[in-house]
């Protein structure tokens, strides 16, 4: 695949390049959908598909293609691939949530805050629905299963 250096360990190249790629597909379908807005709007969280789930599956199937269901490594990569993907649809959707509550309050003058001026508005998309999660593995994984053959 890559020659040479750190990328040369096919398991660490495999989600790397997945992650770019999903990017990619976020740049296509948000010019398309949502007119992107920026080069930074890249490196945002949320949207579809979610780009911590497919790097994740792409490593989960990497490493299980691999060294196969009863691994070690495999067990340890699919258990934190679990907390990962509640990571994103549980705890950072909900902070998302709390940031829009926060901006509308802040927006309505309600609370005066220099440290919020600065920081105004919060980030809102920083978790993903369950569609995009579901867009994330199943992206992660054909990417993986894709790439390993390679």
């Amino acid at each position: 695949m890559l020659t040479g250096g750190f990328f040369s360990n096919y398991i660490i190249a495999i989600p790397v390049l997945t992650w770019v790629l999903n990017q990619a597909v976020k740049i296509l379908l948000y010019g398309r959908f949502k007119q992107f807005r920026s080069w930074k709007d890249l490196f945002k969280s949320g949207g579809m598909p979610s780009a911590h789930t497919s790097f994740m599956c792409s490593l989960s199937t990497a490493v299980l293609l691999r060294d196969g269901y009863t691994s070690t490594s495999f067990a340890i990569v699919l258990c934190l691939t679990g907390i990962v993907l509640y990571d994103a649809m549980h705890v950072r959707l909900e902070s998302g949530k709390h940031a829009s509550v926060l901006n509308e309050i802040f927006h309505s003058r309600q609370i005066v805050s220099p440290t919020l001026e600065k920081e105004y508005p919060l980030e809102t998309s920083v978790g993903h629905t369950f569609p995009e999660v579901c867009g994330g593995v199943l992206f992660g994984a054909l990417m993986g299963l894709l790439l390993m053959q390679l």
